[in-house]
């Protein structure tokens, strides 16, 4: 059986309703990501066979080896592809921790193994909504360039897995592999 899954960082850090999320629910073309669904995507892979769970997890360890866990800072307000037509509002991430290096390491993991992968750059970001349709973020962007929506200490990388449902994805934690104690 097949399992739509993910690599992240979940974002522990405790967010508040800031003004940002409330002005972006006012906006009928955004879609709001539940606080609870927040994460850093590190790679997408999609379907995989469930038995291969295991394996993906060695390819985790391998590319967390010797990383320290860290401060991980979410600021400033953007979106893909652009702010005047949007199709994901991000929220940055600030961190010393070496994650665009652990993405690359995960991904040569995986085409080691021969499994597939989204192989867009990676691209330190949270996704905090979706847009369907048409709508112009440019001023709220200006607006939270200098924005600072939680900070959260980075211990782990997950295996997640990804249920669509019509309400929305539901993310399960299907493994979690622990960054060194500094």
């Amino acid at each position: 059986m097949d399992i739509r899954a993910f690599i992240s960082v979940p974002v522990t850090g405790k967010i508040v309703d800031a003004p940002v999320l409330r002005q972006l629910r006012a906006d009928k073309a955004v879609r709001t990501v539940p606080l609870d669904n927040l994460h850093i995507t590190l790679c997408f892979i999609g379907d995989m066979p469930e038995g291969r769970v295991a394996e993906v997890g060695k390819v985790i360890d391998d590319a967390i080896s010797g990383v320290a866990s860290g401060e991980v800072r979410l600021k400033g307000l953007g979106a893909f592809p652009k702010p005047k037509d949007p199709r994901v509002v991000w929220v940055g991430v600030d961190t010393a921790v070496p994650l665009p290096e652990v993405a690359v390491r995960i991904k040569n993991g995986l085409s080691g193994l021969g499994i597939g992968f989204d192989s867009k750059p990676f691209k330190p970001h949270v996704t905090i909504g979706r847009v369907k349709g048409t709508t112009d973020l440019s001023a709220a962007v200006d607006a939270n360039r200098d924005l600072e929506l939680t900070s959260f200490r980075c211990d782990s990388v997950c295996l997640m897995k990804s249920e669509l449902k019509p309400t929305g994805a539901r993310y399960t934690v299907v493994s979690r592999h622990h960054l060194m104690d500094e």
